[in-house]
């Protein structure tokens, strides 16, 4: 690693540009990566650095020469450089852009992942860790966070439609669920009283939806008022998807709440599929119709076609109906039942039909069946962004472009930690866990004079080595000390500050 300078005049103005970069080779070719762009530094501070880099083998030896130096502790970078690293290479970095709004947004990102809060926390949480630093920020406070919310709802059909760019795989497949989310209080511009899954009653809410590709990684989520129905949200995902991809196949896959009469009739417009069940209630329309027959549920899974050229994939748990029909039990047990009452109601135990118009040829029922169950992974994105891993509630903001822009950040916050729990799986080991670990690693100042000159990160130990090294992240060996204090303009009451 080493500092590359070079010098250029243009109208008579000379430019200095310094780099901090390292070389390495690549098929047998020296290449270079830059790692950290140096040119704001003063020249006191370039020369530090070089300084540093030259005695990085031995601290010793650099206190030595210098007897002016001093090194001391300075801010936690290991969990932020690899969450920092994991965004860039999810192309997150890139969408969000290298302007000042892009790098706050990329802040707020990384801050839900290492710990959830207010946008207050937030900004305390840079005093902790190397922001700054890192990210290239001057100083900031929780009103310029509340003001890039704004900013993020505006970007967010740029950013998302960057990052979503050949994210729907080879078979076109798009996964799409809603869930809610309670309020407390009664002020957020969205808020209003629905079907509160979260079963608070008596609190306003908000519908999220959330689309994600066939690998279950999110590609767009949308806030609609609390009382919009399920429904109303999907004719959004299906011109989204139509703006957004084009040049092959379609399918949406979709529970039996979602995936009705006009949503097929608005998604066989656009030419697109669909993967949906049914309700138990059409289940027995199709049996008086005599299209399927009970004992095809005893079959491992079993498929019919219809005349309207609808394929029907039939299936029933076992272990579902075992639940359902211990479940029963418990409620009939102080009643009085016939049996043929209790028969009827266990006909159907475990049961479940699938509806699609994809054609044999375009997916089998094997195909069809594994698809419907991949919505499951949409379920595992709102159950880790709604609870302690990445808390999208408490909303701690009231306008309807900052509630959009905090669930975009909680959107992109679990696209990394989905991607760290998938690299860490082999370590056994909780995303939180691991940043818990890496936040323990924190840079070496190099200090002359009262001032950080610049900052050096030390080997990792054992421990930290390995989640950095099943993460695929490379740490510098140094950063450029910047120096920047960030505060909150809200201060701690009087009384819990003396606590």
């Amino acid at each position: 690693m080493h500092v590359d300078s070079s010098k250029t005049t243009r109208n008579g103005k000379t430019y200095h540009r310094h780099l901090l970069r390292e070389s390495y080779r690549e098929a047998n070719k020296v290449k270079h990566r830059t790692i950290a762009n140096l040119s704001r530094c003063s020249n006191e501070e370039i020369e530090a650095i070089r300084l540093a880099l030259r005695h990085k083998g031995d601290l010793e030896a650099l206190v030595k020469q210098r007897p002016a130096l001093v090194l001391r502790q300075g801010l936690s970078v290991g969990a932020l450089w690899t969450l920092f690293d994991m965004a860039r290479q999810l192309g997150i970095e890139r969408a969000l852009g290298d302007t000042r709004q892009g790098r706050l947004a990329l802040w707020q990102v990384i801050a839900r992942v290492i710990h959830q809060g207010s946008r207050l926390s937030a900004v305390r949480l840079a005093g902790v860790h190397a922001a700054c630093d890192v990210l290239g920020l001057d100083a900031f406070n929780e009103e310029d966070l509340y003001g890039n919310l704004d900013w993020l709802c505006e970007h967010q059909e740029a950013i998302e439609k960057h990052l979503s760019h050949g994210r729907a795989g080879n078979d076109g497949l798009f996964l799409y669920d809603v869930t809610s989310s309670y309020l407390e209080g009664t002020q957020n511009e969205l808020g209003a009283f629905g079907y509160n899954r979260d079963r608070k009653r008596g609190k306003m809410q908000i519908v999220i939806g959330l689309l994600c590709d066939g690998e279950g990684d999110p590609l767009s989520i949308e806030v609609f008022e609390g009382n919009t129905q399920d429904t109303r949200t999907f004719g959004p995902q299906i011109r989204k998807v139509a703006q957004r991809f084009g040049g092959g196949a379609v399918t949406f896959v979709g529970d039996r709440g979602m995936i009705k009469a006009p949503q097929i009739q608005e998604l066989g417009a656009q030419g697109f599929h669909y993967i949906t069940a049914i309700t138990k209630d059409q289940i027995r329309t199709l049996l008086r119709s005599g299209t399927i027959q009970m004992e095809l549920f005893d079959t491992d899974l079993a498929e019919v076609c219809a005349p309207g050229g609808e394929r029907y994939v039939l299936r029933r748990n076992p272990v579902r109906a075992q639940e359902m029909a211990a479940s029963r039990e418990d409620k009939l047990l102080a009643l009085h039942v016939d049996a043929q009452k209790r028969g009827e109601a266990a006909q159907f135990d475990g049961c479940y039909v699938l509806k699609t118009d994809l054609t044999a040829q375009m997916a089998s029922k094997e195909i069809v069946h594994g698809r419907y169950k991949d919505l499951a992974l949409v379920e595992e994105a709102f159950r880790t962004s709604k609870t302690a891993e990445l808390e999208i509630r408490p909303i701690h903001v009231r306008l309807a472009t900052r509630t959009r822009g905090h669930a975009l950040v909680v959107m992109l916050a679990y696209r990394i930690a989905r991607e760290l729990s998938q690299r860490w799986a082999s370590l056994d080991i909780r995303v939180q866990e691991g940043l818990d670990e890496l936040a323990g690693l924190c840079v070496t100042e190099i200090v002359e004079k009262g001032r950080a000159r610049c900052s050096q990160i030390p080997e990792p130990r054992e421990s930290s080595r390995k989640l950095l090294e099943a993460a695929k992240i490379r740490l510098p060996e140094a950063l450029a000390c910047r120096g920047v204090v960030v505060s909150t303009k809200k201060k701690l009451p009087e009384r819990r500050s003396q606590n």
